[in-house]
């Protein structure tokens, strides 16, 4: 009995520290979730001509996505089409210009 106690004593610690340390998810002042350390602007990661990948905060994808319209436009091109999106503690959104 007192084994059993311990044992789910332990587990239950183990469960606890994992949910507080989880570094993704931080709360703000204003009481907002934010993910990861991630700036709040858009980073060029890689560009050309038709292609340009951006590294944004979560809640940016549409600031990440006038970004890379922009970016297409003043290459002679009409629009971004977001080719890929991956997110983990900031976003990585690969777009291609047409």
């Amino acid at each position: 009995m007192k084994l059993k106690f311990s044992i789910t004593a332990f587990l239950l610690n183990l469960f606890l520290i994992g949910c507080t340390s989880n570094p993704n998810i931080i709360k703000t002042k204003e009481g907002d979730v934010t993910f990861g350390d991630c700036e709040d602007k858009n980073v060029v990661i890689v560009s050309s001509d038709k292609h340009i990948i951006l590294q944004h905060p979560y809640q940016g994808k549409d600031a990440a996505l006038l970004a890379a319209s922009e970016w297409c436009s003043s290459n002679g091109e009409k629009k971004a089409i977001l080719e890929k999106n991956h997110c983990d503690v900031c976003c990585q959104s690969s777009y291609q210009c047409r």
